[in-house]
């Protein structure tokens, strides 16, 4: 089977190889840089709609300004490629449709899939611990303030 993570931009992949990295997981996937929104949403529809049932199709998209309209992208595309009685919002544990004789597809619209606005640099917020207390946070917050 052809795993395939489509991924907005190089941030996005070194994300997920670090979190990889930091588990110790083997590579299960293969990630594709498609450097925006629109490429991974056009390659995700030419791929569904192709409908190879030997893909297994996952996306990572910022939800940006909004959520529901990010969504919204996705469920047309899934229309378009005829999946059946698709989730009219996403799982905020992650979102995989499997249907028979077609492409797994799984889509984490970030930062948790609940959140209305957001991206990458959100998610990664949540991973770090004790921010109140966290000295290095406190410095990262500040630099990124002054940019």
């Amino acid at each position: 089977m052809n795993k395939i993570l489509l991924v907005e931009g190089k941030d996005d992949e070194n994300v997920v190889k670090h979190i990889w990295k930091s588990f110790n997981l083997a590579k299960a996937f293969e990630i594709k840089d498609k450097e925006g929104i629109e490429n991974v949403l056009e390659e995700t529809d030419s791929t569904l709609v192709d409908g190879n049932a030997d893909v297994c199709l996952g996306i990572i998209i910022d939800a940006d300004q909004d959520l529901d309209s990010q969504w919204q992208r996705v469920l047309n595309i899934l229309k378009r490629a005829d999946y059946q009685n698709p989730p009219n919002s996403p799982n905020e544990n992650g979102t995989i449709i499997k249907q028979e004789f077609k492409p797994t597809f799984g889509v984490w619209i970030m930062p948790d899939n609940v959140t209305n606005r957001g991206m990458l640099e959100d998610f990664l917020q949540f991973l770090v611990p004790d921010k109140e207390t966290n000295p290095i946070w406190a410095k990262a917050v500040k630099y990124s303030q002054e940019m």
